[in-house]
């Protein structure tokens, strides 16, 4: 049943009869794109934000009409956000011309967002040194290894990689241990 529907609305959308649902203004994203792209397949923009951001001045600009539904399409890659994604009201579009994000059919499209996990352990450490708890930094001791010990685009850590940590653990417990 479910792919009866995906074919129905496939068919719709190509054939139009759903355009709204399809997105009739197409605005570009890829991670490749120069800062000061314009939304268009030939000058994507460089970030969902900039596709969001752009939408709304497009429709008062008059490039989008106002009843048109927009499709941002985002190229495979990797995106970087240093802060939330927010999509407000007057990002959705309107009753009959709503606003959909979609990746593209080739590749994979990766959003990244948030604090980096260096800023997360710096604010992490401080609250560790104000309280008087000892640190043993995992993060920083494996990274200069994560060539030799973590497979490409995976977040386990292969044997060599355990060991290493363990070992890095048992090391730390036992100078705790012997503290007076």
């Amino acid at each position: 049943m479910r792919w009866a529907a995906n074919v129905a609305i496939g068919l719709a959308c190509a054939l139009g009869a759903l355009a709204p649902a399809c997105g009739d203004f197409q605005v570009h994203v890829s991670a490749d794109a120069e800062a000061a792209g314009n939304g268009t397949a030939g000058s994507p923009y460089l970030s969902s934000t900039q596709a969001r951001d752009g939408i709304p001045l497009a429709r008062k600009l008059g490039k989008i009409k106002p009843d048109e539904a927009v499709t941002v399409l985002i190229a495979s890659g990797t995106y970087r956000l240093n802060s939330s994604f927010e999509i407000a009201e007057q990002d959705g579009g309107v009753p009959n011309g709503p606003v959909v994000y979609r990746g593209l059919k080739h590749g994979q499209v990766r959003i990244h967002g948030g604090r980096s996990i260096v800023e997360r352990n710096a604010a992490a450490a401080a609250i560790m040194h104000k309280h008087g708890v000892a640190i043993n930094d995992l993060f920083i001791f494996i990274t200069p290894h994560l060539a030799e010990v973590q497979p490409p685009n995976d977040v386990h850590f292969t044997g060599k990689g355990y060991e290493m940590l363990g070992q890095q653990v048992a090391e730390a417990v036992m100078a705790a241990v012997k503290e007076p």
